[in-house]
């Protein structure tokens, strides 16, 4: 069980909250739904910060700017998981914010574009939101990584965010590509018993792999904080396959902190998530997830990374 920290919860009013994260509503009716929604939601984080004080949670959870979005908004609507190894994005696009589900792979070719060409460039969500086919309803992170195999990725100075991401007509005519791609790769599974042993020498040889979190239904990891504070992640499950979440995340590193419950150790991995980001915390959108515990939430089973073209060099 993870480190219980001492500390009270402060909460927002509502009033407070839509302050926080720029909420607008269509209609006064719109507004008290999403009042009602919000005001559950709350009571939902309470008794679970105050079970997560007694110990029977390794993680605490918080107001988001989700917390107005029910269970049924925030789960799988357009990812589809197909029989082979691939990951998929899940965002939801009736958040209101299309281009969260290209998050995870735009950063992952950033990453490796600073890898491989010695250059952090940042790129354009919002490209992909526009261009692609179905750009408002996202399917596998593949088709986003082909997608810039096909096109390039333009720099986002030069294809800007719409705030909210918000789908548009296509931009990218007579933009140059600020970064290429070779192709893309699984991340091969060579020890079934332990698949994360190979997720781990992947994020450590090559770096940040795009995974596909699969988490049962009533999981909290939309309401999750990035304080180091607030423990790490761990779904048991039971997994309904027929109501489960899938979320994709860029997962950036690994480590181990000391429980002082019992004095032991706990290993976790970080990822960053489209979901936490937007909070204003030095962590906002990195979050700790428990690691090598019977592969948690499948982070090890359908992961991917692109490998970006260097500069000036054909594919390699």
């Amino acid at each position: 069980m993870a480190t219980v920290q001492n500390q009270e919860q402060p909460y927002m009013n509502f009033q407070q909250w839509v302050k926080k994260f720029e909420k607008k509503f269509e209609s006064s009716e719109e507004e008290k739904r999403r009042q009602k929604v919000w005001s559950e939601n709350l009571e939902m984080v309470k008794q679970h910060n105050s079970e997560y004080m007694e110990g029977k949670h390794t993680f605490r959870i918080q107001q988001t700017r989700y917390s107005d979005q029910t269970s049924k908004e925030l789960s799988w609507l357009s990812c589809r998981m197909p029989p082979i190894l691939a990951s998929c994005t899940v965002d939801n696009s009736s958040s209101g914010d299309d281009g969260e589900a290209y998050e995870s792979p735009v950063s992952a070719v950033e990453s490796h574009n600073k890898i491989v060409n010695k250059e952090l460039v940042e790129l354009s969500v919002q490209q992909l939101v526009d261009c692609m086919p179905g750009g408002d309803r996202p399917g596998h992170v593949y088709d986003s990584f082909n997608y810039i195999m096909e096109h390039g990725s333009i720099s986002e100075s030069d294809y800007h965010q719409r705030s909210p991401f918000q789908r548009g007509k296509c931009q990218s005519a007579n933009k140059a590509a600020a970064v290429e791609l070779a192709r893309w790769k699984s991340v091969a599974i060579r020890n079934e018993n332990n698949p994360e042993q190979d997720l781990e020498r992947a994020v450590a040889r090559i770096g940040p792999v795009v995974a596909t979190l699969i988490f049962s239904s009533q999981t909290q990891l939309e309401k999750f904080s990035a304080s180091p504070y607030d423990g790490i992640f761990y779904d048991p499950g039971p997994y309904n396959w027929g109501q489960a979440k899938y979320h994709a995340v860029l997962v950036v590193g690994y480590g181990v902190q000391r429980n002082s419950a019992d004095n032991g150790t706990e290993k976790y991995w970080i990822i960053k998530n489209s979901w936490g980001c937007g909070d204003d915390d030095e962590n906002s959108g990195y979050h700790k997830i428990a690691k090598d515990k019977n592969n948690n939430c499948s982070i090890a089973s359908y992961a991917m990374y692109p490998v970006v073209k260097r500069t000036g060099a054909s594919a390699v």
